[in-house]
């Protein structure tokens, strides 16, 4: 046929079927009806206009596929169908048999529905926009985020795939993270499916399964702990099956709000746990704290077990600072969270020993004004804050927080530098000189004198002092008679 165009008018539902090989080049224009394209090629431009329907069950498309951007421009593939073409503003595309692969981008569509027993497989390269219905399968190898709604029958994220959801998804039959895919799990998933997970899920907040729920050997699950009110939690309707695999514990915001002995149900489901297998659970390195896991009722739950300051036989000089620290450990949202981070990061006695010794003070006979005020007016959330934004010489720390780095000046607020008695003398003396103005006499004065002052201590709380001084002031007329008058003060 060569060159030219093909126009295909139509009425109403007509259909044209193309098989077999042609030398047709030109333009294709879909005004109405149906072409469907069975074997051959079609090498020029394909355009659909509203009404119009281009099926695809066989052959190629070698040139471009456009629609007009409106609902009413379909494209039917029926077939196994790999496009190398670009697909553009088709408003709907129905996949009703075979496999549609795309490895191109295809932009404008309104809604890619994929009908029951068919598959639709995006690679790397490919995209998709408009909304996702039907209930045949979807295969990632690829990232994909969904553009609208998504709804489907089979979901598999295959290796070196991730699906990102960021509005509630509907899968009615299977999702299939499988090893080496990951599906970042930020929403509810509805539809009644069951939900593998050989690769890698991470959770936020507390998404539901509408379904049942399988882990398994390969699988990976990460999660966030922060403290009893902020965790990450799968809520599944059905059931769950644990075949092991791995829970990923991370500690965003640190790990100073979780208390000794706190328990998160990450996974709770309403159908009953099957433990054929724990997850192996890994999180950050500590001295001070681990986590255990247990299947308690319909709940996998993960526990914080805590070493207490107290029993890891601190130094003699900031055991009652330990004592301290374990209590107010125990306090919900303490605002000493900073300070319990810093000390579970540590991975060593030494390393615990170090952050102590830089929050006690440097009195050892004053540590006890730190345990009464506990119980008084919790001083110590003052005097152990303050002690962050400036460590000690000699501790080897420099902790950033904030964006800042605190200081190490030798001293930390709260420090009792005078423990024992103290005396000094003191010298003083000042001179003031005043001009005679509008006939008044000037003069000038002249004040010298010294001091001797001492204090102790009385008991944890008080100090007590004296101090003795002597002056001498000389007040001098300025006039011819030079009259000195002398003043002594003790």
């Amino acid at each position: 046929m060569g060159g030219g165009s093909l126009t295909q008018q139509g009425i109403g539902a007509a259909t044209l079927t193309l098989s077999g090989a042609n030398t047709f080049t030109g333009k294709t224009a879909i005004k109405n009806g149906e072409i469907l394209l069975l074997g051959g090629s079609l090498v020029g431009r394909v355009t659909i206009a509203n009404g119009a329907t281009l099926g695809v069950n066989g052959g190629s498309i070698a040139g471009t596929v456009t629609g007009d951007g409106t609902t009413g421009s379909t494209l039917l593939v029926s077939g196994n169908y790999t496009p190398s073409i670009t697909i553009s503003n088709v408003g709907t595309m129905n996949i009703t048999g075979g496999t549609f692969t795309v490895a191109k981008a295809i932009t404008g569509a309104s809604s890619i529905a994929i009908g029951a027993g068919s598959a639709l497989t995006l690679n790397s390269g490919g995209s998709l926009t408009g909304n996702i219905s039907g209930t045949g399968t979807l295969t990632l190898n690829t990232n994909f985020m969904p553009p609208g709604t998504f709804s489907t029958g089979t979901l598999n994220v295959n290796n070196n795939a991730t699906f990102t959801m960021n509005n509630p998804i509907t899968v009615t039959n299977q999702l299939n993270v499988n090893n080496g895919g990951k599906f970042n799990f930020y929403d509810d998933i509805s539809g009644g499916g069951i939900v593998t997970n050989a690769g890698t899920i991470t959770v936020l907040e507390d998404p539901t399964i509408t379904g049942n729920f399988v882990q398994n050997n390969t699988g990976i699950l990460n999660i966030q702990l922060q403290d009893y009110q902020h965790f990450s939690q799968i809520v599944v309707t059905g059931t769950t099956i644990l075949n092991g695999g791995t829970i990923n514990i991370s500690l965003p915001n640190g790990s100073g709000g979780i208390l000794d002995g706190e328990v998160f149900n990450v996974i709770t489901s309403n159908g009953g746990v099957t433990n054929n297998a724990l997850p192996t659970l890994v999180y950050p390195s500590s001295f001070l704290l681990s986590f255990t896991e247990s299947v308690i009722g319909n709940n996998l739950a993960i526990k914080a077990v805590r070493v207490l300051l107290s029993t890891i036989d601190p130094n003699p000089e900031w055991a009652n600072l330990a004592n301290l620290l374990d209590q107010l450990r125990t306090v919900p949202n303490s605002p000493l969270t900073d300070i319990f981070s810093i000390l579970d990061a540590e991975v060593t006695k030494t390393g615990v020993d170090n952050i102590l010794s830089a929050l006690a003070p440097l009195d050892v006979a004053d540590e006890g004004v730190l345990m009464t005020t506990f119980n008084q007016a919790k001083l110590p959330y003052n005097v152990i804050g303050s002690r962050l934004d400036n460590y000690r010489t000699g501790t080897a720390y420099a902790v950033a927080s904030n964006g800042g780095v605190y200081s190490k000046s030798g001293y930390a607020a709260g420090d009792m530098l005078d423990g024992y008695a103290s005396y000094g003398p003191m010298l003083f003396g000042n001179s003031i000189h005043q001009k005679s103005r509008n006939n008044i006499i000037g003069y000038s004065s002249f004040t010298r004198g010294f001091g001797i002052m001492a204090d102790a201590p009385i008991g944890q709380f008080y100090r007590v002092g004296a101090a003795i001084g002597y002056a001498n002031s000389a007040i001098k007329q300025q006039d011819n008679t030079g009259n000195t008058t002398n003043v002594n003060t003790v």
